[in-house]
């Protein structure tokens, strides 16, 4: 006994409570776990104190016949993360319940024993859990957070990174960063106590974005980054990762908004990448647009930005016979005699072209980032109601499975010449593959997303302490394998693989693809603890994971314009997986309640907009 405390050992506490009896200070000091005095919680849950592996078999032998197993939980009085965990499960009468139901629970103070945190923690470091035998251990070493804990906190971090001034999440170089956009609509789309804040944020970017340099007021589409904090002077480099993921981040703020200027950019960054990017042939998009181009006919020079700007007089003279037009584009565009960008390459010269030297497009066709777009065109047909985005985003797909080996289902085409795919190629194109779904029932992308997902999982996935590597298995040239965690200009492969799988699972439960999901949480379980910041997208993944919601549609009333109709009225972003069902019902499920929407397609409908009327 390390410590001596005294507390009220009262018939009633003791009643309530074992450890009321406890010298051992983890297992009766009030708001520890299991604490002596918290009756809500061991009144619910009762505890067994850690009396030697002997005596655990007990009890155990006690409910044998329910075949219950054994909840070891090892901690100590002054454990931050204990608290935490008192707090949020053992204190919560569901959880309570459940454990009671399903455990045997038995606690253990570290400080105390020493000996038995050794044995345990070091199973737990040879394994990360493995189906058991009678009376072997299974273990989880990492608390997967609460999702409204981390999206707080996560919302919180990029609140105080958001620039009230010029929108973004940071200065100078500044990057749209549409995965931070992706966290602050799932948050207004579940209806979250800083959706009015999260609404500003968003608003405040994109228009300073459409309003800024980084937007190509000409030839349209977005640059990889703005140079400066104000969105003012581009990097010239265009990406196709960025307008497939702006498109889905304006589509959202339409959405949300009806703000008809981000209708424009929605339609306008569509038509850029179709007319500059798209194989007019194949329907796949090139990888983006160089940043350097000729400075002039006939010349092998290359400099930043060159097609893209122009001298005050190169200007004028083009409109030497319409200084109207002049003085309305001027205003328009500042332009100014000494230039309207502060870098020194691009000194004297506005940001501006009507014709030039063809730009240096990059020739590659990569796979993860077609997938982006496909997602972008997807949800720019459902926020625009216009079919012709869909239409598109079917040929995109129907293009990467041509070109994906149909001999080897291992590979994904990269580039000319075959490079087997990465974890983003995959979690990408499986993301893209039930967009696809989503907005046309056709289960022929349902059932390729699954056939990748299991080859992703079998050349990617953990099978020790779970997440997906960024290399596969039988890459020999890689010393060691890492995985990627965080979200940067492209969420991370983890991060998008999780929501896959629980999207997966809504339509293959007896595969159980959601417990892919529930371990690579686990593994990052710290990162989303302290610096979920660093992974919106993997924060937004945990918010579908625990409360995505499903909506099953009866088959024989899935029209066209009855899907559009039901997309229309979801918010778009919003944790759903839409399922056909032979039932004549459509029904509205949330963990595990399930709500009659009626068979007619109307009063479903109308019962469905009610909802998100709330």
């Amino acid at each position: 006994m390390l410590f001596q405390r005294s507390i009220d050992n009262n018939p009633h506490d003791q009643a309530l409570n074992p450890f009321s009896y406890e010298q051992c200070l983890l297992l009766r000091v009030k708001r520890t776990t299991f604490s002596a005095r918290n009756p809500p919680t061991c009144s619910n849950m009762p505890i067994i104190p850690w009396i030697g592996i002997l005596g655990v078999m007990k009890p155990l032998k006690k409910r044998k016949n329910k075949d219950k197993m054994i909840f070891l939980s090892v901690g100590y009085s002054t454990c931050h993360w204990c608290h935490v965990m008192e707090r949020e499960s053992f204190e919560n009468e569901d959880i309570a319940e459940i454990m009671n139901e399903l455990f045997v629970n038995i606690k253990v103070d570290r400080e105390e024993r020493p000996d038995v945190d050794q044995v345990y923690m070091s199973f737990v470091t040879a394994t990360s859990g493995s189906e058991t035998t009678e009376k072997s251990a299974i273990t989880c070493s990492r608390k997967i957070p609460t999702s409204d804990a981390t999206s707080l906190k996560c919302f919180s971090v990029l609140n105080h990174s958001w620039d009230p001034q010029y929108g973004g999440f940071s200065r100078a170089p500044k990057f749209p960063q549409p995965v931070n956009l992706n966290l602050l609509f799932f948050l207004i789309a579940d209806g979250s106590d800083y959706s009015d804040r999260a609404i500003q944020m968003i608003r405040k970017t994109l228009d300073s974005m459409a309003e800024g340099g980084i937007w190509d007021h000409i030839s349209k589409g977005f640059a990889r980054y703005s140079t400066d904090a104000e969105w003012h002077v581009p990097h010239f480099e265009k990406m196709l990762y960025d307008q497939g993921q702006l498109l889905v981040s304006y589509a959202q703020g339409y959405s949300v908004t009806k703000d008809i200027k981000y209708k424009r950019i929605v339609e306008d960054t569509i038509e850029y990448a179709m007319r500059d990017l798209q194989h007019s042939l194949s329907g796949g998009f090139y990888s983006g647009e160089d940043a350097d181009s000729k400075i002039e006919h006939g010349s092998d020079e290359k400099r930043e930005g060159a097609f893209c700007t122009w001298t005050y007089d190169e200007i004028k003279s083009i409109f030497k016979d319409r200084p109207d037009l002049f003085d309305a584009c001027s205003e328009t565009y500042d332009f100014k005699d000494g230039g309207n960008t502060s870098s020194d390459i691009l000194a004297g010269q506005n940001v501006l072209r009507l014709k030039r030297n063809a730009k240096i497009n990059h020739d590659k066709v990569i796979s993860a980032w077609n997938g982006l777009m496909i997602s972008g065109l997807c949800y720019s047909g459902i926020a625009l109601n216009n079919s012709n985005y869909i239409d598109e985003a079917i040929r995109t797909g129907e293009f990467i499975l041509k070109y994906w080996n149909a001999d080897n289902h291992d590979e994904i085409i990269e580039a000319e010449h075959p490079i087997s795919g990465f974890i983003e190629d995959y979690a990408f194109v499986i993301k893209s593959f039930l967009d696809l779904y989503d907005v046309t029932f056709d289960e022929k992308w349902l059932n390729i997303s699954k056939e990748l997902q299991l080859s992703q999982d079998r050349l990617f996935w953990d099978e020790i302490d779970g997440g997906y590597f960024s290399s596969r298995s039988d890459d020999s040239s890689i010393i060691v394998r890492m995985k990627n965690s965080s979200d940067g200009a492209e969420p991370c492969g983890n991060s998008i693989s999780v929501c896959n799988c629980v999207r997966l699972n809504g339509y293959f439960p007896e595969w159980n693809p959601v417990d892919k999901a529930q371990k690579t949480l686990e593994y990052f379980s710290e990162m989303l603890n302290k610096h979920p910041a660093v992974a919106p997208e993997m924060s937004r993944s945990l918010l579908f994971y625990d409360k995505h919601i499903s909506l099953q549609i009866p088959e024989i009333t899935i029209r066209k314009d009855m899907l559009m109709n039901v997309l229309q009225i979801i918010p778009l972003g919003s944790p759903f997986i839409l399922k056909e069902t032979k039932d004549e019902k459509f029904t509205f499920c949330y963990k595990g309640t399930c709500q009659d929407l009626g068979s007619n397609d109307g009063d479903a409908l109308r019962k469905l907009d009610e909802y998100f009327s709330l």
